[in-house]
């Protein structure tokens, strides 16, 4: 993906249309965390492949976890920050790192779909998602997902703001 914030479509489409299941912060920090290093490779600090080890399961995996123990011993802070935008959740083990999960592997197999460079089964080579989709395809899912994201949104402002949604934290 060329620019990373093009993953937070997917995160914010999901995470609300599955919000009662789904830690939602979680998920969209998850859709984009995986760029971290591609970012510190494209700016300078870091050399070497773009798509390197957060790029595949393995990484991916490891870092899926490190974020659900973060957002699990964070989440009373990240309540406070989105309670007055009706996206306060109850802390949920279960709920966080299935967000986690979602968020990296939806960023692997976006970017397997696009980039060359890739090999998301490392130590195995090669990539077997290369190419199952036109880029424009990938790009119209993202954009898809910001907008049908901002619906569901909407629509969740409307009900949590009518007292239709417990927000429990």
């Amino acid at each position: 993906m060329p620019l990373t914030p093009y993953h937070l479509g997917i995160g914010l489409f999901l995470g609300l249309a599955l919000f009662r299941w789904l830690d939602f912060p979680m998920l969209c920090i998850a859709t984009m965390i995986v760029d971290i290093r591609s970012i510190a490779i494209y700016f300078g600090p870091f050399t070497g492949n773009l798509h390197g080890p957060l790029h595949t399961v393995f990484g991916g995996t490891l870092l899926a976890g490190v974020l659900a123990t973060g957002m699990y011993r964070t989440k009373p802070l990240w309540n406070r920050l989105g309670a007055p935008f009706g996206l306060a959740q109850k802390r949920s083990l279960s709920r966080i790192v299935a967000a986690s999960l979602i968020g990296v592997y939806s960023h692997l197999i976006l970017d397997a779909i696009m980039h060359t460079d890739m090999q998301p089964l490392y130590p195995l080579s090669g990539n077997p998602l290369l190419g199952i989709m036109h880029l424009s395809d990938v790009y119209i899912i993202c954009v898809a997902g910001f907008l049908f994201g901002g619906i569901f949104y909407l629509v969740h402002l409307y009900r949590w703001r009518r007292g239709n949604l417990q927000m429990t934290y």
